[in-house]
C-alpha cells in the first residue's frame, strides 16, 4: 500500500534534516501511561501500553499495544513537531496473536477531526512487517493514534517509526497545502506481479465507511485501463475475468466523487486480496 502512536526520556528520538525517528531502544522495558519523547507524548489507558524488548533489529525495544478490545496508544506531537509541517509517517508492525479477527486502526487527527490511514487484519505474525508509509497533506497534524481488537493474549508490536516533516519552519509558517481537484481520486494499491499467464479473478479492497457518503462508485483499474465498478461499501468486490500475460500489473482503485464532496477529501483504501484462477488468493504482506 502506498497514496491515511510518566517516564522522561528523550534520546530514543534521533533528529535528521527532515525527519523524527522513534526505534524505542532507549526507553525503560516496562508498561506506562504516559511516556515523554522527543515527538512529544506517547499516552495510553492503564495496562493498555508497554515497551517491549523485540524488534526489527538487534537493537531491543518496540512499542507494544498489549491485547484485548479498544486498546489505543495516543503520540501527540509536540508545538515543534506540528510547526513543521508533517508531510509523511511510516513505521513497522508485527502481529502478536494469529486470530484471524485481530484488528489494527491507525488514525491521525488534524485540526479537531480523525482520519483514518489504515485498518487492518492482515498484518503478519511471524515477522515485522515491511515499512508501512502514509503521506500527508495540509497541516496542523496533532495526534497518531494505533488502536486494536484482538483477544487478551493478542496484541501488535510498533517499532521504526518516522515522522517526515518539511523541516525547520516557524509555527506562524505552516499553511494548508493546496487540495486536490474533488473529481476522482487515485490510490495505487499493488504492482501485481503475474510469473505465467493467467487470470485475475478476484480484488478486494477495504474502504472506510465515513467517506461513502462523498463517493458516487469506485473503479478498478490495471495499468491505468478501468476494468469494473462498484457502489460504496466497506469492502469492495470486484468480480471480475481478466486474462493477464507473464508480467507486473499496476491494481489502482479509484474514488469518483461527488460534486458535494469537500475540497480536502482523501481516499483511505487497503488492499485485502487478489485471486488469480491458477496461482490461487494472495494476501499483501503475508
Amino acid at each position: 500500500m502506498k497514496n491515511i502512536l510518566t517516564i522522561s526520556l528523550v534520546t530514543s528520538a534521533i533528529a535528521t534534516s527532515s525527519a523524527l525517528a522513534d526505534d524505542f531502544s532507549q526507553y525503560p522495558q516496562a508498561s506506562f501511561t504516559k511516556l515523554k519523547c522527543a515527538l512529544g507524548e506517547y499516552q495510553s489507558m492503564e495496562n493498555s501500553a508497554s515497551i517491549s524488548k523485540l524488534s526489527v533489529d538487534k537493537k531491543p525495544g518496540s512499542l507494544k499495544l498489549h491485547g484485548g478490545d479498544d486498546k489505543y496508544i495516543d503520540l501527540s506531537f509536540n508545538e515543534k513537531v506540528q510547526a513543521n509541517q508533517i508531510t509523511s509517517i511510516s513505521f513497522k508492525l508485527k502481529r502478536l496473536s494469529k486470530a484471524k479477527h485481530s484488528k489494527v486502526v491507525i488514525a491521525v487527527k488534524q485540526g479537531d477531526e480523525w482520519r483514518q490511514l489504515m485498518r487492518s487484519f492482515k498484518v503478519p505474525t511471524d515477522k515485522f512487517s515491511d515499512k508501512l508509509e502514509f503521506k500527508l497533506e495540509g497541516s496542523d497534524y496533532r495526534t497518531l493514534r494505533f488502536s486494536s481488537a484482538t483477544p487478551d493474549d493478542g496484541g501488535f508490536l510498533i517499532d521504526d517509526l518516522v515522522i517526515e516533516t518539511k523541516g525547520d519552519r516557524s509555527p506562524q509558517d505552516t499553511n494548508p497545502a493546496p487540495a486536490p481537484d474533488a473529481k476522482n481520486l487515485q490510490k495505487e494499491m499493488l504492482d501485481l506481479v503475474v510469473r505465467e499467464d493467467d487470470t485475475l479473478t478476484q480484488v478486494v479492497i477495504m474502504t472506510t465507511d465515513t467517506q461513502h457518503e462523498h463517493v458516487i462508485n469506485y473503479s478498478l483499474l490495471i495499468n491505468d485501463k478501468i476494468i469494473s465498478n462498484n457502489k460504496t461499501g466497506d469492502f469492495q468486490i470486484f468480480e471480475i475475468n481478466e486474462k493477464l500475460k507473464a508480467g507486473k500489473y499496476k491494481i489502482t482503485l479509484q474514488a469518483n466523487l461527488k460534486k458535494t464532496a469537500p475540497i480536502d477529501f482523501k481516499l483511505v483504501a487497503e488492499l485485502s486480496s487478489t485471486t488469480l484462477k491458477e496461482a490461487g488468493q494472495h494476501f499483501p504482506g503475508l
